[in-house]
Order: structure tokens, then C-alpha cells, then sequence
């Protein structure tokens, strides 16, 4: 088995075990107070990562252009608004449905990238789209 495919299913594994423990949390605390604890708890593993990695990251920093920041701020925001209306879903609904019904990002990635970054959309690209619609209309 490949690199690229042994870890796509480490971080996919590793996806399903954050979902099964926010989804247990949710059933202790609002959505908006596990969405504060998520994102204080990932501040802190962050700054522990930019320490370490803090060598590679002043010697880019210097560097960075504004249209850079803005494509990184715009990405930050639209997360942000994803993982609030996320952890909405996920406490009030099912969460293999939910998972399952966000599992369509791959769609909307293959026709961004092909209509916005110029990046070519295959044969195999359609048929995965629509194995992928066909998968979410079964399971919900």
C-alpha cells in the first residue's frame, strides 16, 4: 500500500474518531460551547506547533504578500463558518448522517478546481461525483 493511500486512511480514521467524540460531547454541552472548548484546545496545540516549527515559519513570514493573507483569512473564515454550522448538524442530527452528507465536498472540490484553479476534470472525476451522490442518497 502506498504512502498517499495509508495516510489518507490514518487522517480518515483519525476524522471518525473526532466526529464520535464531539458527537458524545454534544450530548453534555451546547454547540457553542464545544465549538469555544474545540477551538481553545486547537489554539493551544497550535502555538505548540509554531514553536516548533517556528525556524521555518519566521524565514517564510517575511515573505508572504497581501493577496496571500487574504486568500489565507478568506480560507480561515469560510472554516469557521463551516465548523459552527458542522457542530449545529452534528449535535442535532445523526452523526453518520451528517458525516454522510458532508462527505459530498469532494464534489464541489473537483468542479471549484476545475472552474477556478484551471485544474482538469477527468472521466474518473464524474464517475467518483457520482458515486458519491449515489452513496449520500442511499445512507440518508
Amino acid at each position: 500500500m502506498n504512502q498517499l493511500v495509508l495516510l489518507s486512511l490514518v487522517v480518515a480514521m483519525l476524522s471518525a474518531t473526532q466526529i464520535l467524540l464531539m458527537k458524545r460531547a454534544s450530548k453534555e454541552f451546547s454547540e457553542q460551547t464545544m465549538v469555544s472548548l474545540f477551538a481553545l484546545v486547537y489554539f493551544v496545540l497550535m502555538i505548540g506547533y509554531m514553536g516548533v516549527h517556528r525556524g521555518i515559519i519566521m524565514s517564510e513570514i517575511e515573505s508572504i504578500a497581501i493577496p496571500v493573507i487574504l486568500l489565507v483569512g478568506g480560507a480561515a473564515v469560510i472554516s469557521f463558518i463551516s465548523n459552527l454550522v458542522y457542530y449545529y448538524l452534528l449535535a442535532n442530527h445523526p452523526a453518520p448522517i451528517v458525516t454522510a452528507l458532508i462527505s459530498t465536498v469532494p464534489i464541489f472540490l473537483v468542479l471549484f478546481s476545475f472552474l477556478f484553479l484551471r485544474e482538469t476534470m477527468t472521466l474518473k472525476h464524474i464517475a467518483g461525483i457520482v458515486a458519491v451522490v449515489g452513496g449520500v442518497i442511499l445512507i440518508s
